[in-house]
């Protein structure tokens, strides 16, 4: 029998640069199962032809097909199955997976660092939605304890992958990460059922450059330090879909962990970090779709309309139209959001926090580069000068009733009504506290049946005193009587209103 062997030293590198296109090439030509080769002598036809790979983390050499004639499934075990370690079933996973590639694990313990070659398949798109498992490694999915493994490490795939049912014991050799599970540079990888109950791996399930997918993973008790952790720009979801659980368990330091990329989880499940659920979100997000609570981002932007959202110490954004900048500034703000038209602030808003005690919070309005506004976090207007015009009509609403007390009433806004102390028949008002220079005030009496009279000029403090027009009292015998008054420096300036 003719064999040719082909030795490939960098197929990954080579097919990385490959465009759909390319790849649905390659999909047609493997439709046939025989190949012509043509060599320098000539063409030649060969019964078989294998292919020898170097993986990426050992450099170890695999015979490996070149594509599947047919579905397969493989059975492993300690005796009675087609192979007795999980190794010896990957290695014949071929470069081109064009049939599903099942590999069933029984019950047992596999002291084996499971290293997976790359690949791709052929007849499936992650991108076009197709949810059809190329490759499956399956233990136990009812009993994932029962089936153990040391560690499982992918080396990288176009297609869909599923590693479902295990009990991994201790992190894998082929990088410096020390996690149980690690997934590289693969499209579409789903783990369900995993536990981790006796492992003593630093991290649960490393997702690097990856599109990872996980439900009913099980972290044990304080076994890991961190449940999960993407990085290099890696998308991982959890969904509890399939076992009424993403995942569950406490880590000792974090269940997620946001090197580079974004996590989505919901917030339902029970998972706990010893330190805080979330970690490192330096460059990148997690989610809890449950809650909608988000975490990070350092340097996320997302354009929304002709607005531009980003977070970042310290921004200066140079771009043209209208923005939206969420700002954090350890000396001046501790967050602030503005809304400008222009890279100047020529005109627009801004939304900040004092640093300390949130007691300068307030909202800046600007025109024309300056600042004509703002409102403190008491709802304190301060128009810095500027002159209102056309503003319409000025309502108070309700008058707030006040009791006199000793003399004295101290108020709260502008408009007040003033009752007698007990609801005596009568009583007098001696000293208004409160307000500042320039603030307005109305007071009225609260009941024609009882007498409140506004003394002139008879408060111990000068600036609480009431200086009313005629240097008379007011006796209020009805509701419709009252004061207007100013606050001056030396005291309330009042005029009578409604006299009789």
């Amino acid at each position: 029998m003719k064999k040719l062997i082909i030795i490939l030293f960098s197929i990954m590198a080579i097919l990385g640069t490959a465009n759909a296109g390319v790849l649905q090439d390659v999909a047609g030509i493997l439709q046939y199962d025989s190949v012509n080769v043509c060599l320098a002598d000539g063409s030649q036809t060969f019964d078989e032809i294998n292919f020898v790979s170097h993986t990426g983390n050992t450099n170890e050499s695999i015979n490996r097909s070149f594509h599947l004639n047919e579905q397969k499934i493989l059975s492993v075990c300690t005796s009675g199955c087609d192979y007795t370690t999980i190794q010896e079933a990957v290695n014949t996973i071929p470069f081109f997976i064009n049939y599903d590639y099942k590999i069933e694990v029984q019950a047992g313990t596999y002291n084996e660092d499971v290293l997976i070659p790359f690949f791709i398949s052929t007849h499936t798109n992650p991108n076009e939605g197709d949810e059809s498992s190329n490759l499956i490694i399956e233990g136990n999915i009812t009993n994932p304890i029962s089936v153990k493994v040391n560690s499982f490490t992918f080396d990288g795939g176009y297609g869909t992958i599923q590693l479902n049912g295990f009990s991994i014991l201790t992190s894998n050799p082929y990088d410096n990460e020390l996690s149980g599970i690690g997934a590289y540079d693969s499209s579409e990888i789903g783990f369900n059922k995993i536990t981790f109950e006796e492992s003593n791996a630093t991290t649960g399930i490393l997702c690097y450059n990856s599109k990872c997918r996980a439900n009913g993973i099980e972290l044990g008790i304080n076994k890991l330090d961190n449940g999960v952790k993407v990085k290099h720009g890696s998308n991982f979801w959890f969904d509890n879909f399939n076992y009424g659980y993403g995942i569950n368990g406490t880590a000792v330091n974090y269940v997620y962990n946001v090197a580079d990329g974004q996590i989505t989880f919901n917030g339902e499940d029970n998972a706990t970090g010893g330190v805080d659920l979330v970690f490192d979100t330096s460059n990148g997000f997690a989610y809890d779709s449950n809650s909608g609570k988000l975490w990070g981002v350092k340097e996320f932007e997302n354009r929304i309309g002709d607005f531009l959202l980003r977070k970042e110490d310290n921004l200066d954004v140079n771009e043209e139209g209208a923005h939206l900048i969420a700002n954090s500034n350890n000396t001046q703000r501790l967050a602030g959001i503005g809304i400008r038209n222009n890279n100047d602030f020529e005109t627009g808003l801004k939304i900040k926090g004092d640093n300390s005690d949130n007691t300068a919070s307030e909202i800046e309005f600007y025109s024309d580069d300056n600042l004509r506004a703002t409102m403190n976090y008491l709802g304190t207007w301060d128009f810095k000068s500027k002159d209102i015009t056309e503003i319409g009509i000025i309502n108070l609403g309700s008058p707030q009733e006040l009791t006199i007390s000793s003399g004295d009433i101290t108020i709260t806004n502008s408009y007040h009504t003033v009752d007698t102390e007990s609801n005596s028949a009568s009583d007098d008002l001696d000293c208004v506290s409160g307000g500042t220079e320039g603030d307005l005030l109305y007071l009225f009496g609260q009941s024609g049946s009882r007498d409140v009279t506004f003394k002139y000029n008879s408060c111990g403090v000068s600036a609480n005193r009431l200086l009313i027009q005629g240097g008379v009292d007011l006796v209020t015998s009805n509701e419709a009587e009252g004061l207007n008054c100013i606050k001056r420096s030396f005291g309330w300036q009042c005029s009578i209103i409604g006299e009789s």
